[in-house]
């Protein structure tokens, strides 16, 4: 099914192929229009064509797929065609200023996605859409990752611009040991709780006082992207303290505020929680006591 919606040739498509006399030419110039349209580049020498691919774009043609062989072994005549394609589609190789565009529209789209492999789906979209040649692999990889780079700078940024000297030093605070323990700060919010009990509410308001002591406003949360504070709050958790004293100071005190403002949100979800479950608790109670009577018999029944 994804060849056919990818390479089923219109009529426009096959005038423009059938100005072509050989039947070698014809189906090289169809082939090099298809991987345009799909997945955006030229061919290439050495490129091999799936079999499959080659035989539904053969077929619509008339010719037959050994046909590609000659044609395959003339790169002047690959060269002119994927030029004549360019023009007569408004395709355009990158330049240094289409480059320049791209990487402002992808240091966006990495603002909320961080993974390389989605960043790269989403810049071949977006090449094809603007009819724009696919450059290299390795110069897909160099802009992906300088964009990933980019908009991490950018999250530490928005995430610490405002912190004033006594905030740092509370979120610093949180790296020490609190006493001949030498459990930290940080260590002690990250202890594992119990089941809910008026004891576990207690505990995890303690910990909900500590951090908003710090004075990290809750709509700081929403300055950047919520995939890319959880993110960061998540990669937190699976760093020691000596790993995140190690962090350069814009980036350390970025992944602390993270941690702060995802942490303050996950203890009062689970201290609502935690209330709500023995307040059903409580008033089932009751409930339960009346049954277990009724089974047993000690409860008369008016009536009975």
């Amino acid at each position: 099914m994804e060849i056919r919606e990818r390479y089923s040739l219109t009529p426009a498509d096959l005038d423009l192929i059938n100005r072509h006399r050989t039947e070698a030419n014809r189906l090289g110039f169809a082939v090099q229009l298809c991987l345009l349209r799909y997945p955006g580049r030229a061919w290439l020498p050495g490129d091999q064509i799936p079999s499959e691919m080659l035989g539904f774009i053969a077929g619509q043609i008339g010719a037959e797929p050994s046909a590609l062989g000659d044609y395959a072994q003339r790169d002047e005549t690959r060269r002119e065609h994927q030029l004549e394609l360019l023009s007569a589609l408004g395709w355009k190789a990158i330049d240094r200023l289409t480059y320049r565009v791209l990487a402002r529209w992808l240091v966006d789209i990495a603002w909320g996605v961080d993974q390389s492999i989605s960043l790269v789906h989403e810049l071949l979209g977006e090449l094809r859409r603007r009819r724009i040649l696919m450059p290299s692999i390795a110069e897909l990889e160099r802009l992906v990752a300088a964009c990933r780079h980019q908009a991490r700078r950018r999250t530490y940024e928005v995430l610490t611009f405002q912190l004033n000297d006594a905030q740092r030093d509370a979120l610093d605070a949180l790296l020490r040991p609190q006493d001949e323990t030498r459990l930290t700060r940080l260590g002690w919010i990250r202890e594992s709780m119990g089941a809910p009990s008026p004891a576990q509410i207690l505990k995890r308001l303690d910990r909900l006082r500590a951090l908003r002591s710090i004075g990290i406003p809750s709509d700081w949360a929403r300055k950047v992207h919520q995939n890319r504070l959880l993110q960061m709050a998540r990669q937190a958790a699976t760093m020691n303290v000596w790993h995140l004293r190690q962090l350069e100071p814009i980036r350390r005190y970025a992944t602390l505020v993270a941690v702060v403002l995802e942490t303050i949100e996950m203890l009062s979800d689970q201290i609502l929680a935690m209330h709500n479950q023995l307040i059903s608790l409580y008033f089932k109670r009751p409930e339960c006591e009346h049954a277990d009577a009724l089974r047993s018999g000690d409860l008369w029944v008016v009536g009975s």
